[in-house]
This record gives C-alpha cells, structure tokens and sequence, in this order.
C-alpha cells in the first residue's frame, strides 16, 4: 500500500501500489507530492457486512487499535457483530422517530397518566366479565366504557408501550379489538339469557305443597293449575285460578319475589298478579293464540312490562 504524506499535515494512506512514484496535487494546499510506499505498519483491519464501511482500523467501542481476528484485545469486542447491532439500532431509532412525527407527541397527562388509566380500563374489562356470569346489563355497560376509553387513551401510549414494554405491547395493542368481541359475546348472550329465562318459568316457579299450606290463608289465592294450559283453557277458566296462576309467574321476577320475601305477606304479590292477568288476557283476546301455550303470552308480558 502506498501514502501521500504533505508538509501541511495532509496524509492519506491505502493507495495502491500502482501509484508509488507518481505524483499527486496535495487537496488541501494544492501542492505537487510524491506517492511512496507505506512504511508505516498498521493494525490489523477488519471486514465488515456493511459496504459502505470497508475496512475497521480502530475498535468503534472503546477506540484501541489492538484488533485481532475481528476481536478488539482491549474490550473483547467482536468488531462486525457490535458495527451490525449500532446498524439496526439507529435504523429503529429512525422507525421510532417517524412513528413519533406521525401520532405526534403525547400530551402531557397521557404521558404521566396514560397508564393508569390503561390499567384502569383494564380492571374495568376483568370486571365486566366477571359480572357477565349474572348476565348484568351493568357489567356490558363497564365492558362498553372500558372499550371507549382503551380505543380514545391506548393509541397515543403506542410509541411509550413499543420503547418500553415490547413484549408488553404485543398483547395490549390487540385489547381493544378483543373487548369489541367480549362485547358483542355479551350482548347477545343477555337477551339469550332473558329468553330462556322466561321459557323456563313454569319448570322453575311451580308452587309446591310447602306454597300451597302457607298461601291457605290468603283468600285470593285459589287454584293456580294453568301454568302448562293453552290459550283455549285460559280464556275458559275461573277468574281465580287465573289469578293464582299469575301470582306464581309474577313471584318469578326475582325483584318481585324479594319485595314478598321482606314484607312475608302474600298481598303484596295482588297487585302485579291483578297487572299481568290484564295483560295476558287481553293477549289471549287473539284467536291466533287459541293453541298457544298461555306461559309463553306470559313471559311476553313480563318483558314488555320491564319487570
């Protein structure tokens, strides 16, 4: 290898050797040189994967020129893999930036709050799901929140969840899709459950003999066998037994059937036997009905009743 060393402190070494004794003009002071041969003895210079760094002279670690086989004596770095590992560094710092300039920065009380209010939306999910077994309307409303809030709140924290937590964010970036799913599980599961809540009244609710001795001394309650009849027989039958039969459908709400258990008097059952009565007889006006189970009018008007 050949050299240009000029009396202004210009040296440029790894000319070839087919220029030794050639001259060159000094870019720096535009002086005439004479190209020599190297004489001076370097260290060992190091390939690399990257074209555009050619030859590795010095560690770009700690800066020795004490560089065998690839490996820096000095630091026990091998050259290639750490010039390959700061390559992609900068590469995903160049990613991160873009990705910051595209959402922009997030505001401040996202920054210091933004992951509270994750983990709250989160506790919020856990909840809604839990309250699901019920069938609550009121753990799909906090399952509903917590979306909204993941959907408004998580974006933003996007590119603090990717530099801190990767693995983290894998899972969480996925959560408001999911909830959605959990969501709309839950919704068609209630109104599921609502229907078979009311096909299942006359399993549920038939009065027993324990029913029967305790209601003897309530003078309204008579009969009360036309929990599996038709229309037909409904509209046929006595005025009482009637009434008896929807006292046993009204006490299988189960806000009704508190509110006797409390007072511990049938009485207060009158009332919404006497409401649903009107209404399943003016259902079962409708000769359409007439071969129609009369509990299947009578879950009807429960529902319509909001009870």
């Amino acid at each position: 290898m050949a050299s240009i060393h000029c009396k202004c402190g210009f040296i440029k070494n790894n000319i070839h050797d087919d220029h030794i004794g050639k001259r060159a003009k000094c870019p720096k002071c535009k002086a005439v040189v004479l190209v020599e041969k190297d004489k001076t003895v370097m260290p060992e210079s190091v390939p690399t994967k990257d074209k555009k760094i050619k030859l590795v002279k010095k560690c770009p670690k700690c800066g020795s020129q004490k560089i065998l086989s690839g490996t820096c004596s000095n630091c026990g770095v091998i050259v290639t893999k750490y010039l390959n590992g700061k390559k992609k560094k900068e590469h995903q710092n160049f990613i991160d930036k873009q990705i910051r300039n595209d959402i922009g920065k997030p505001p401040y009380f996202l920054e210091y709050c933004g992951w509270g209010l994750t983990i709250i939306c989160i506790i919020g999910l856990i909840i809604g799901i839990t309250s699901l077994k019920d069938c609550s309307m009121d753990g799909i409303f906090v399952i509903l929140i917590s979306i909204l809030l993941l959907i408004i709140f998580l974006p933003p924290m996007n590119l603090i969840l990717q530099q801190k937590f990767k693995k983290i964010y894998i899972i969480i970036r996925y959560l408001p899709l999911a909830s959605v799913f959990i969501f709309l599980i839950a919704f068609f599961g209630y109104f599921n459950y609502q229907n078979n809540k009311y096909k299942k009244i006359d399993s549920h609710y038939q009065p027993d003999s324990s029913k029967s001795s305790s209601n003897e001394k309530t003078s309204w309650y008579k009969g009360g066998t036309l929990h599996q009849s038709t229309v037909d027989e409904w509209n046929n039958a006595s005025y009482e037994n009637k009434l008896a039969t929807a006292a046993d459908w009204a006490n299988s709400v189960p806000r009704i059937e508190t509110k006797v258990k409390v007072n511990g008097n049938m009485d207060t059952l009158k009332p919404f036997a006497k409401e649903l009565l009107e209404c399943v007889d003016n259902a079962a006006t409708d000769k359409d009905f007439g071969s129609m189970r009369v509990s299947e009018l009578a879950s009807g008007c429960i529902v319509l009743m909001g009870w």
